[in-house]
């Protein structure tokens, strides 16, 4: 294990803050205490909160790697994680969002998976999904999340077919290497479904790594009557509203079109499938409950 180096550290972690102070104190701690120690923490709070600003303070008297970012109005995302990514000056880069937590072990064995696979431009754990108390209520299976596959095509596709509910787009919050994501343009306002463009535009650089053990918590934002065995009509009525918006408000999908016919590892027959299989994931969302 390398030890602490401030000036150019092994590992940048970008915590994006915004408005879960009460989140705040455990994932500060959960960082801290890792196993791996190269590495910096910057809090970027775009919730503009003067309670996370306090927090963070008192973490930065006790620990040198952290530091406190405060832009001068809320950029929201695309643009927040973007002026995120240009602050970093590890050679290996993480978004962290304020409301999860990170086992002890998940930045070292993250970078060891680098060490004996060079060729990997991210790398990911095994994940569970936890309530609001951090109660853990549900396992996803990684061939949801985790787009194994030796061509761009194969990582394409098996995107495509993910569901978000199994977490498609939670492989934007990995160890990156963040030479290969520099270029990425993280463009448009905010939208639904940008975490997985950003995903699945850098899945045909190449092949992705993963962790099998549980190492990261994934903090559920859905609000319990929304989540089985509660009220049916409740869940209903909400999910097919969300299917609308996703295709008829959103430009995700369109952007995934775009970005389709843009990627040169492909040959015109891939993108051809592609483009169809991402039509057939448009009229899935009216043909299944899950997103």
């Amino acid at each position: 294990m390398k030890d602490q180096n401030q000036d150019n550290p092994l590992v940048s972690i970008m915590l994006m803050a915004y408005h879960r102070e009460h989140y705040l104190p455990a994932l500060l701690d959960s960082f801290l205490t890792q196993t791996f120690k190269d590495f910096e923490l910057v809090v970027f709070d775009d919730g503009l909160s003067d309670e996370t600003r306090m927090i963070t303070e008192s973490y930065i008297k006790k620990d040198a790697r952290l530091r406190y970012v405060r832009p001068e109005k809320n950029l929201n995302v695309p643009a927040s994680f973007k002026m995120a990514l240009n602050l970093a000056r590890g050679k290996y880069f993480m978004w962290v969002e304020d409301d999860n937590l990170y086992d002890k072990q998940f930045i070292e064995d993250c970078v060891n998976v680098y060490r004996s696979h060079p060729e990997f431009i991210v790398v990911f754990t095994g994940m569970v999904d936890i309530d609001k108390n951090g109660n853990v209520f549900q396992h996803p299976n990684p061939s949801g999340y985790i787009p194994i596959g030796a061509t761009a095509y194969q990582r394409l596709k098996r995107q495509i077919l993910n569901y978000f509910s199994d977490g498609k787009n939670q492989l934007i919050f990995g160890l990156w290497k963040r030479e290969t994501i520099l270029d990425n343009p993280l463009f448009g306002p905010n939208y639904w479904g940008f975490e997985n463009y950003f995903v699945f535009r850098n899945l045909a650089k190449g092949p992705v790594g993963f962790v099998p053990e549980t190492l990261f918590f994934r903090r559920s934002r859905v609000p319990e009557e929304y989540r089985p065995p509660h009220a049916f009509l409740p869940r209903l009525t909400v999910t097919f509203y969300h299917r609308l918006e996703k295709i008829f408000r959103w430009p995700y999908f369109y952007y995934i079109m775009h970005r389709i016919l843009k990627i040169k590892e492909l040959s015109m027959l891939e993108k051809i499938k592609l483009l169809g299989w991402n039509f057939y994931v448009m009229k899935r969302l009216f043909l299944v409950r899950k997103i």
